[in-house]
């Protein structure tokens, strides 16, 4: 048991001066602390500029944007935020496929992102959801 809960009882409150309903708590704090993991995550910010670019890719209808998006992110520390746009099944597409546009940020904290990492970080992106059934829109 962690704790107790309940209203008030109406003489109790009544005693009290107390016109609405009142409810009381008590937690045993000492399980709660025995029991809690503290999970801290601290991600140093950057001083450096952000890189940001979009990049559109043809994937299967049923495929899923987040497992594409999670795909993304493990595979460099400098992506630091991804973003799917609304997917396009319009006449440009092929039947059963979707255009979704990707918001990629790179950010180090080690040096500003010139046009070679985000070209590195590009190709890095395309050759592995390429691996996951994906082409680049062109």
């Amino acid at each position: 048991v962690l704790g107790l809960y309940g209203e008030i009882h109406p003489a109790v409150q009544e005693k009290l001066g107390l016109s609405d309903p009142a409810f009381i708590f008590e937690f045993q704090m000492q399980p709660i602390v025995e029991n809690a993991k503290l999970v801290t995550q601290f991600r140093p910010y950057s001083i450096y500029p952000a890189s940001t670019e979009s990049i559109s890719f043809i994937m299967g209808q049923n495929q899923a944007v987040g497992e594409v998006v999670e795909a993304m992110k493990a595979l460099d520390e400098r992506i630091v935020s991804i973003s799917a746009g609304k997917p396009y099944t319009g006449d440009q597409i092929e039947l059963g496929k979707k255009a979704v546009s990707f918001t990629l940020v790179y950010q180090s904290n080690t040096g500003s992102i010139n046009e070679k990492d985000a070209l590195t970080l590009r190709e890095k992106v395309i050759s592995s959801v390429k691996q996951i059934g994906l082409s680049p829109r062109v």
